[in-house]
């Protein structure tokens, strides 16, 4: 025992004194090359990895005493939560998009469940009704969203799983040709069909889903919870706990999205917990159980799980070989159930995967405003700041600590190796690891690892820390929980800073004219990249006459290939946002390009001279939101 604390407080050394060296590298290097933007956007990493650990350097060894407020301040809290609830519900009513005033209040409602922690004794009911409360604050945050606005496309993912399962609902089989390499994994698909016919709920398709997922998702803080003080054996450390993982902005991402992954998140949760009594018959049963809906929920998931749950093991046999948490057996089962379904049901989806791996990667930058808009980028990164800074802290407190126990240590250690691909960082500059591979979608799984850290890095600072350094603490806290709900990853509807993307939702009268102009249109319609996955995803009939709008970006034209095609501008998306076209640069019309891995696809905004090409063609259609030119 004593040579694992060995271990555990020489890894503890190494990460306090080379985090702020590699900061410091992190700053000059770029510099030094005349890569300023790139300095200016790495800041939001390298502030905190110089800083945390001097801080916990100076905070180590100091107490503070503890705030116990009376019972009734609780009751008063509770209240106020409550209204918070109310208003915010109003606001999104009335709203046509969501005002900064919705992302007050959701802090607020925020700091009111951290105050409820930390300033009042613990107790059975004080814990449930914390729980709940931030069950809540999930749901409204996720549904204020994706049930909010007409259709929330996300990043395009969910428009593909409402087709499937319209068709599943329509048809009652799965139909190959809808549901492609998901015909093997059409376990979402039934739930939300499942949910439609049971719940008889008058909503929409693409609503059943986000109404299903978000229920789901719910008990994501309670899940963490009953992790976190398995490991912890602290109550507040475990409340911290289920309170950042809402605030997280993977976790917000995803639970939004509602996609088949996205319940594998929660899945893989399952899996931890239950990994974690190994002593119980019912839990080792259930961890070899929850492979099957893991495997046949997201099958490309599981690779991305394996690697989580081998770092697991490795990082066992390194600090602690007594103990038998993870164990080879459970690996070699996973593998081989995952292999076996491959082989026999998913061969299109193993060639896909292959394909992706070995083709070669994109040309440019994949997230290119990194480079051209740096200021953009690093204000909607500057949620990780704090993050990250609570990790260094809650990694260098737990492995020099001689309490906990050496899971919590290895669980909060890979929370802060999580942060190399689970945060935007250096591997959106390598295209073949963010294109190819898809490291950023580690973050989907890595999460709870990187909340754990978070939580015991907060409570590490808030017991250590006196009165003056407390309101800098809180203020860290404030600026975390805002800025994670709205960025513009998150809020692209009305975010703080806009960045070069698309608006995550669709509009009523944005789809009814996607299908007025494709019913009288007897061309192609040549549409930005939203609108044309919309048309070839969903089960509309004239899908097949969906085609990418395509730009001579020498000489700022348009290009078609029929006098017929129509050119469909999605015109209030443009007066806010640029809209996403494909270049060309030789000057021809190139019909049905592919657009792989981001490679040709492009950023338009409305100030630029491509616009005034359309005052050459005819308009055929206006609502004012949507033109059509021919």
């Amino acid at each position: 025992m004593e040579k694992d604390n060995n271990r555990f407080k020489i890894t503890a050394k190494l990460i306090l004194y080379a985090l702020p060296i590699m900061g410091i590298l992190g700053l000059l290097i770029p510099t030094i090359i005349g890569q300023f933007n790139l300095t200016l956007l790495g800041s939001y990493l390298a502030i905190p990895m110089i800083v945390a650990p001097l801080i916990y350097h100076k905070y180590k060894d100091n107490t503070s005493d503890s705030i116990e407020l009376n019972n009734r301040i609780f009751i008063l809290l509770l209240s106020v939560y409550f209204i918070c609830i109310f208003l915010a519900t109003i606001i999104v009513y009335i709203s046509e998009v969501r005002p900064i005033l919705f992302y007050l209040i959701v802090t607020i409602m925020s700091l009111i469940i951290l105050f409820e922690i930390l300033l009042f004794n613990d107790s059975n009911m004080k814990t449930k009704v914390i729980l709940f409360q931030s069950m809540i604050l999930m749901l409204c945050i996720l549904w204020s969203v994706n049930l909010n606005y007409f259709y929330y496309i996300s990043r395009t993912d969910p428009i593909f799983h409402v087709a499937a399962i319209e068709s599943l609902i329509n048809n009652a089989y799965i139909e190959a040709e809808i549901f492609e390499i998901y015909k093997p994994f059409p376990l979402w698909h039934v739930l939300c069909t499942m949910v439609y016919y049971i719940s008889a709920l008058d909503l929409p398709i693409q609503k059943i889903m986000f109404f299903t997922n978000g229920i789901i998702y719910s008990f994501t803080p309670v899940i963490t919870y009953l992790i976190s003080r398995k490991i912890f054996s602290n109550n507040k450390v475990s409340l911290l706990s289920a309170l950042f993982i809402v605030l997280n902005p993977d976790v917000i991402g995803y639970g939004m999205a509602s996609i088949s992954r996205s319940v594998v998140s929660f899945l893989f949760l399952l899996l931890i917990l239950s990994l974690l009594y190994k002593s119980n018959l019912k839990m080792v049963f259930l961890s070899i159980m929850l492979i099957f809906p893991i495997v046949m929920y997201h099958t490309a998931s599981t690779p991305f799980i394996f690697t989580i749950l081998l770092l697991l093991l490795i990082g066992q046999h390194i600090y602690d070989k007594n103990k038998n948490i993870f164990t080879y057996n459970f690996l070699v089962i996973f593998i081989i159930f995952n292999l076996l379904y491959w082989m026999f049901y998913a061969e299109l989806l193993f060639e896909t995967i292959i394909s992706t791996i070995i083709r070669e990667a994109p040309s440019g930058i994949i997230t290119s405003s990194i480079i051209y808009t740096p200021l953009n980028e690093l204000f909607n990164y500057l949620q990780y700041t704090p993050m990250l800074f609570f990790v260094i802290i809650g990694t260098l407190g737990t492995l020099y600590s001689n309490r906990l126990p050496s899971i919590a240590k290895i669980f909060v250690l890979l929370g802060l190796l999580s942060v190399v691909v689970a945060f935007p960082g250096p591997a959106l500059l390598i295209n073949k690891f963010a294109g190819n591979f898809n490291v950023g979608r580690f973050g989907q799984y890595l999460f709870p690892f990187i909340t754990f850290a978070i939580a015991i890095g907060f409570y590490t600072m808030y017991k250590t820390t006196q009165k003056y350094s407390k309101s800098f603490l809180l203020l860290l806290f404030i600026s975390l929980a805002f800025l994670s709900v709205s960025n513009d990853f998150i809020a692209s509807d009305n975010p703080i800073i806009e960045r070069p993307f698309y608006t995550y939702y669709l509009t009523e009268q944005e789809i009814n004219s996607f299908n007025t102009i494709g019913i009288f249109t007897s061309g192609s319609i040549m549409s930005d990249y939203v609108t044309t996955r919309y048309t070839s995803l969903s089960n509309t009939p004239h899908s097949d006459k969906r085609h990418i709008l395509v730009v001579d970006s020498t000489n700022m034209k348009v290009l078609r290939e029929k006098d017929n095609d129509v050119f469909l501008i999605r015109q209030s998306e443009l007066s806010k946002r640029p809209l996403k076209l494909y270049s060309n640069t030789d000057g021809y019309f190139k019909p049905n390009p592919s657009w792989e891995g981001g490679s040709k696809i492009d950023y338009y905004y409305k100030d630029l001279s491509l616009w005034n090409d359309f005052e050459s063609y005819n308009k055929v259609y206006d609502t004012k939101s949507i033109l059509a030119f021919t």
